[in-house]
Formats: C-alpha cells, sequence, structure tokens
C-alpha cells in the first residue's frame, strides 16, 4: 500500500520510493508514512484503503489503509447500501443489467464520486466523521475482479479506494491521464487479484455454510434454520447469469440485514445444484419467536419476488413439528405448504 501511495504522491521529502522498494525486496516490511500527519493533509492523495468483498454477507472490510495516520479505526466495515463503494456497487449492478456485453474487467471498470453533491449525501453520512478528518473531496473507488471474465458482482474480490483532496486530482473523463490511469490499474488490479486468490488457498477457510448445515441436521431443536431457494423460471437471460434472480437475491439479502436476522449466501451448493439458483440459510436470534420467524421470513421473500419471474422454496426445520415444514412460492404468487 505504501508503495503504491509513493506511486502518485512523491512531494514528501522525509521518504523516498526508492527506499521503500529496497526495504520490501530485502523483507523489511515496516511501515513508512509521509514525515509528518500535517504534510499528509497537504497532498492531493490523502489516502488508500483496500476492502475485500464478502458477496455471501454483501458487505465490505477495510483491510488496509496507507499513510496509518489515516487509519479508519472507527470504521471497519461497510454494509451494501452505505458509504462510496456502495455507490460504485450500483453503477456496476447498472452496467451488467443494462448491457449485453458489459465494459467490466480488471482496470477498466472505475468510479469517481464527488463525495461533496448532493445525490452522494445521504449514502455517506455514517462517515462524515472521517470525511472531515481526511478533508477529502473526491474517491475514486477501483474494483478487483476474478481473472475470468466478471458477470456479476459475485465476481469481485475487492476494491481499492483513493481519497483525494479535490478534483483536480482525478483524471478527467476521455483524457490523456484517465487512459494511463487505466493501463496503471490494469497491472494493479491483475496482482491484486494474484494476491487475494493465492492468499484465500493458503488460508484455506472452511465454509460457514457447511457447519450451519451440519447443525441444521444434528442439532435440529435448537439451530432453528432456513433454507431459502430462489429459483429462475427458465425465461431467457444472457451470458449464464439471470439478473432478475441476482435482483431478487441481493433484495432479499438487504432485508434481512436487521439485527433479528443473520443470512448467507450458500455458494457451494449453488455450484452443486448447476442450475439458475441462489440458495440461503437464514437464522433467526434467540428472543424472536419461531413463528414469528416463519411468517416474516415468508413476507420477505414475497416481497422480494413481487413482480419477478422466480420461484422459491422455503424450508423451516426446528424441534417444533408444527413451525418447522417446507414452503413453495409459484409465480401466482401463491404459497403453498408440502
Amino acid at each position: 500500500m505504501q508503495t503504491l501511495y509513493f506511486q502518485f504522491e512523491k512531494k514528501d521529502k522525509g521518504v523516498k520510493k526508492e527506499n521503500i522498494l529496497t526495504s520490501v525486496r530485502e523483507g523489511k516490511l515496516r511501515v513508512l508514512n509521509p514525515s509528518s500527519r500535517s504534510s499528509a493533509l497537504t497532498t492531493s492523495l490523502r489516502a488508500i484503503a483496500y476492502l475485500s468483498w464478502e458477496p455471501e454477507s454483501r458487505i465490505f472490510l477495510i483491510r488496509r489503509v496507507f499513510p496509518t495516520y489515516f487509519d479508519f479505526l472507527s470504521v471497519s466495515h461497510i454494509p451494501e447500501g452505505w458509504g462510496v463503494s456502495s455507490i460504485m456497487l450500483e453503477s456496476l449492478q447498472d452496467e451488467f443489467e443494462e448491457n449485453e456485453t458489459p465494459d467490466v474487467e480488471n482496470g477498466s471498470f472505475f468510479k469517481t464520486v464527488d463525495v461533496t453533491a448532493h445525490a452522494n449525501f445521504p449514502f455517506t453520512l455514517p462517515y462524515l466523521a472521517e470525511q472531515e478528518r481526511l478533508d477529502y473531496k473526491q474517491v475514486l473507488v477501483l474494483p478487483v475482479f476474478h481473472p475470468s471474465r466478471p458477470k456479476s458482482d459475485r465476481d469481485m474480490l475487492g476494491a481499492f479506494l483513493f481519497f483525494i483532496g479535490g478534483a483536480s486530482g482525478v483524471p478527467r473523463k476521455n483524457s490523456r491521464e484517465e487512459n494511463k490511469f487505466r493501463l496503471f490499474a490494469n497491472d494493479l488490479c491483475k496482482a491484486t487479484a494474484d494476491l487475494v486468490r493465492a492468499h484465500n488457498r493458503a488460508l484455506a477457510p472452511s465454509q460457514l455454510s457447511k457447519h450451519w448445515r451440519d447443525a441444521r441436521k444434528d442439532r435440529q431443536a435448537e439451530a432453528r434454520i432456513a433454507e431459502v431457494r430462489l429459483c429462475c423460471n427458465g425465461h431467457a437471460h444472457n451470458g449464464g447469469i439471470c439478473e432478475e434472480l441476482e435482483s431478487a437475491a441481493r433484495e432479499f439479502l438487504r432485508a434481512l440485514t436487521i439485527p433479528n436476522y443473520y443470512a448467507i449466501r450458500d455458494t457451494s451448493d449453488e455450484r452443486r445444484l448447476k442450475n439458475e439458483v441462489a440458495v440461503f440459510l437464514v437464522t433467526a436470534r434467540p428472543g424472536v419467536n419461531l413463528k414469528d420467524f416463519k411468517r416474516r421470513l415468508l413476507r420477505i421473500v414475497t416481497d422480494a419476488l413481487s413482480e419477478r419471474k422466480i420461484v422459491c422454496d422455503v424450508s423451516i426445520k426446528s424441534g417444533d413439528p408444527v413451525s418447522s415444514g417446507t414452503f413453495h412460492l409459484k409465480t401466482d404468487r401463491k404459497w403453498h405448504r408440502e
């Protein structure tokens, strides 16, 4: 991150880029900030952050920030729908939904956000303290994708956020500077994608969905876990991705991001099924009555699928046979208990 920062900001006399690169090559990975916090606030580029994207829970997690003067200790994650990262996410979703051949690949797609614009202000309200602390006006959001051609936002690994003091530090649209930035961003995103994938392979994290399924089977009376399957109803769509299904899945997850419920998307089960399906596992906090949980969950699914050509199966397992059961929502928007 610090090497990336000093690729753009070379005014600080206390730090030389060559010294940083030499230290990195020698394995001396110490942080070398600009000479002072006040000097960091005079540069065009205030800070760079890298956020990972968690498609199952649909949140951004802040992983790295440089300079470390701006360590964002008050912000650890950004849910979908908030912040400049979600403004980029909306533009990305529009690109996929509105174009048969979306212009989305590493380095080619990015979004510059003017945080002073009226339309963007509601997105950034939770982060006004950080905005005032860094005194930035623009944020360039550069997503990082899997090496293969992205088909939806689920192919995004994360995003770089470049916090910029003013509009003069942002490359103008269709300018020579913007073209040069795209070339730079292409290499940066490809290298980052390789690093992130290697890191994930080394960690070999176990899937939470697997443990939930085991609990659903072995500890049924305690677990109270519902499985929700949204299925494409066979209508035509492009590129192997049903955008209507993805849109419904996003709406469903957003409706469940409240303290009473916890939902995850089971991508491993989706790969096993090999068809157009979105699979979720949902639980409710212990204080929520099981019957209320079932009623509320069926209502959320109904609202998410309104006017869509999507069918749905919901199965709820618990120690109470009356409240347990499997329900099917057909395109007539009526629930049928099975």
